[in-house]
């Protein structure tokens, strides 16, 4: 397993119309958004207007996690309301508007492939599975992999990448509290 540490000033940031959206992970890395070439990636956004309409991703599932704010979505005869660390799962190609300001964290997959979004709690030991993860810190954290510690800062992330076998993962902290998500993707 390889484990990379990824800095908050190296994402890729960029506008769209109702906010800013920071592309964490693409996978692969040369593949282009825009273009609907690629397998998954991973981002934040802010929803920084009262009413936005989500771009619609034909072929691709999507996960969203509000990270603070609450928001209703509407897609089609469907409403929902999301408050931060709930997860809602759905089809990308499904008409998707929102009513709420927020930051919210995605994961856009393809249709053969499965992902996985969970938000993770301090002093709690998960069991992550055989799957590429990224583990986004909310806050400060101090991660322990398979007995391995790691320091990351708040917005900071890691990636594990070529998992062959499920990973122990456990947060360390004073209180339980969300600390950071974990988004996972695999064929």
């Amino acid at each position: 397993m390889n484990i990379t540490y990824l800095k908050e000033n190296k994402y890729h940031i960029s506008l769209w119309s109702s906010g800013q959206t920071t592309e964490i992970v693409l996978s692969p890395e040369n593949g282009q958004y825009l273009l609907d070439e690629f397998d998954y990636r991973i981002s934040s956004a802010t929803i920084e207007t009262e009413t936005s309409t989500f771009t619609s991703l034909p072929g691709y599932k999507r996960l969203l996690m509000l990270l603070a704010g609450k928001v209703k979505l509407e897609q089609e005869n469907n409403e929902v309301r999301l408050d931060p660390f709930q997860v809602f799962a759905f089809n990308g190609s499904v008409s998707t508007k929102s009513f709420g300001q927020c930051i919210d964290f995605n994961l856009i997959y393809r249709d053969s492939m499965r992902g996985l979004m969970k938000p993770l709690v301090t002093n709690e030991t998960y069991l992550l599975p055989k799957a590429e993860s990224l583990l986004y810190c909310i806050e400060d954290c101090k991660i322990v992999i398979n007995n391995i510690e790691y320091f990351v800062s708040k917005s900071d992330s890691l990636r594990l990448t070529e998992v062959k076998r499920p990973v122990e993962l456990s947060i360390l902290g004073e209180e339980k509290r969300v600390s950071l998500v974990n988004a996972s993707c695999s064929l």
